[in-house]
């Protein structure tokens, strides 16, 4: 008699922990709002490369794991490889048209710093009212600078104002005087105080400030010209450390 009680217990606390877990199956399964499942995850950080299934919760990623899971919505990536998006350091095409072209292509985050941009500000305030659907930033506009000195023509953030310098060489080849320097370090100073992720320039604007303008590749200068620039750069480079404006998603 003994026996059939001690079985009898031993059943129904069975049945109770199977039903309990039963009643969790679900919760579990609702712990991700996206799971990506069974792709090749690429993780350049860690160096992993095998086939894992990724947990997002929130927009964030919370698992990679090869362990089973479940979430509100499933997507197969058997086949596929599954990254980090992409950053395009170099991108000049900035409406929202080349930024949904980027997003199909993987990219996630769009920088103009080549040549760049000024203002900074206006720039920025502009991309914001385009609803892209990825990040951007862009320079401060070494190019943009010079042409305001040269031309007396206040920078504009879009692209005409650069299309439209193109007539003019004074920008290109000629080396500023110690004022309009002072006015191209100005402009580009402040472009790196509105949100420039760094001082951009081109090749064409570099040669003017080297020794020989007839070499197809700028010669570095060992003057001051081209110092207080890398300055410039180096400051808004460590100050990514809290971006606040220098970065828009």
């Amino acid at each position: 008699m003994k026996s059939t009680k001690n079985l009898t217990s031993i059943i129904t606390i069975a049945a109770l922990a199977c039903g309990l877990l039963a009643a969790a199956i679900p919760t579990v399964a609702q712990d991700y709002d996206l799971v990506i499942l069974n792709g090749r995850v690429m993780d350049p950080e860690t160096n992993l490369d095998s086939v894992r299934n990724v947990g997002i919760k929130n927009g964030r990623i919370t698992t990679v794991t090869e362990d089973k899971i479940a979430g509100k919505k499933a997507i197969d990536a058997t086949g596929h490889v599954v990254a980090p998006g992409f950053i395009d350091l170099h991108a000049h095409g900035q409406n929202i048209g080349d930024y949904r072209m980027q997003a199909m292509q993987g990219v996630t985050t769009m920088l103009e710093l080549e040549s760049g941009v000024l203002p900074i500000g206006e720039w920025y305030d502009n991309q914001a009212g385009k609803k892209l659907p990825i990040n951007y930033g862009a320079s401060a506009a070494w190019t943009f600078a010079r042409i305001a000195a040269f031309s007396g023509k206040p920078p504009s953030a879009d692209p005409a104002y650069f299309q439209d310098a193109q007539s003019r060489t004074d920008w290109k080849m000629t080396i500023a005087d110690p004022l309009r320097l002072g006015e191209i370090l100005l402009s580009v100073e402040q472009g790196l105080t509105e949100g420039a992720l760094e001082s951009g320039s081109m090749p064409a604007t570099l040669r003017a400030m080297g020794t020989r303008n007839t070499s197809p590749w700028p010669s570095w200068p060992s003057s001051t010209m081209w110092r207080p620039s890398l300055t410039c750069a180096m400051r808004a480079t460590s100050s990514l450390r809290a971006p606040s404006r220098r970065f828009r998603s």
